[in-house]
């Protein structure tokens, strides 16, 4: 049941970000081995940020995951900030990754906790 949720500076297009948010689902998916059909992605943009004292644009990538094998999150890390620099157009630098492990019992969908 993993939850990608990126904010950004950025302001992106209608189709742009549905783009966006269905290569971001299938990348989750594909890199934590799970079904697509249990990803869940958002966007909020364009939001006012600063990082390092400047409102140059950035992005603050979160991924929330029900028990993350930690083996995975170098891989995962790295994926999704090469999508971030090349989907948002942002510097390396100014984009900010948290993975959030979710204990069991935490999570809930449909009626039903996990």
């Amino acid at each position: 049941m993993p939850y990608l949720s990126v904010t950004t500076t950025k302001a992106i297009g209608g189709w742009h970000a549905k783009e966006f948010l269905h290569a971001a689902s299938k990348l989750v998916a594909e890199r934590l081995e799970k079904p697509e059909s249990v990803v869940m992605t958002a966007i909020q943009q364009p939001q006012v940020m600063s990082l390092g004292g400047n409102d140059a644009p950035c992005a603050m990538i979160e991924l929330s995951i029900l028990a993350i094998d930690d083996s995975r999150i170098h891989d995962l890390y790295g994926a999704l900030h090469a999508m971030a620099v090349q989907h948002l157009g942002l510097p390396g630098d100014r984009i900010f990754i948290n993975f959030h492990d979710i204990p069991r019992g935490r999570w809930g969908c449909n009626g039903q906790v996990f």
